[in-house]
């Protein structure tokens, strides 16, 4: 490993072991552990979708998202944040929820991350690349945990009745139809993962990977490009209503 790699590993450890004292010193005080507790075990399962919901909404407005990012951030270093953080985060709301899943993809993301980080800096993916690479690894970890029963909606069954339908496999496939008096698309009597070779456990693989991972990159693109153009010279539709007009 050459200086400038040896450098940015530095760099990046420092940032880990900062981040990780603004945790533990957060846990310090009741009224900031609370917080965080409350925020992990709340929000954090609250973000997880199925699939109805991630691949006609959530990763389209993704994608547009992380185009605009894209088009804005030169520097592949500023990039490498985002997956510096989404780490940090996924390790602690796995920890602070108890689930080992998540608190694995936390640390896998942060061991990608070192390994970009420990090459030559023309060889880092771009910052395009590192910010959708970011992106599907938090949609995969939520949604995956949420397939697997790791995570669930049971919370909402005081608000909306209909418990049957809130466990992390069930909602995946059927997104709560129960409280719109509809019928569940899947039955999930038995989770469709406990039948590794079953239809429904290969479909649920190909959407996770494949078909995630388009929707966000071409879905992301068309939006992006529709509402603020393709190229830089481009200014898409938004100018119709952001843009001063000229006479």
């Amino acid at each position: 490993m050459d200086e400038k790699g040896g450098t940015d590993m530095i760099t990046l450890l420092l940032f880990i072991l900062g981040s990780i004292s603004i945790v533990l010193a957060a846990e310090r005080h009741p009224k900031t552990r609370a917080a965080m507790r409350k925020l992990t075990q709340t929000y954090a399962p609250g973000t997880c979708r199925s699939f109805i919901l991630d691949i006609l909404i959530l990763l389209p407005l993704v994608g547009l998202l992380v185009e605009a990012l894209a088009r804005r951030i030169e520097n592949p270093r500023v990039a490498t944040w985002f997956p510096a953080i989404a780490g940090l985060l996924l390790f602690f709301t796995g920890y602070f929820i108890q689930n080992t899943f998540i608190v694995l993809m936390g640390l896998a993301l942060y061991a990608s991350l070192l390994a970009i980080l420990t090459g030559a800096p023309e060889e880092w993916p771009s910052v395009r690349q590192i910010l959708y690479a970011t992106a599907l690894w938090i949609f995969f970890t939520i949604s995956g945990s949420l397939y697997l029963d790791y995570l669930n909606f049971y919370f909402l069954a005081p608000l909306l009745g209909h418990p049957e339908a809130w466990g992390g496999n069930h909602f995946m496939w059927n997104s709560g139809l129960e409280v719109l008096r509809l019928k569940p698309i899947v039955d999930t009597a038995i989770p469709t993962y406990q039948n590794f070779w079953g239809f429904w456990n290969l479909l649920a693989m190909v959407l996770l990977g494949p078909a995630y991972a388009l929707v966000l990159v071409k879905a992301g693109t068309r939006l992006h490009g529709l509402l603020f153009g393709y190229t830089e010279k481009q200014t898409g539709i938004s100018a119709l209503f952001f843009e001063r007009k000229t006479r």
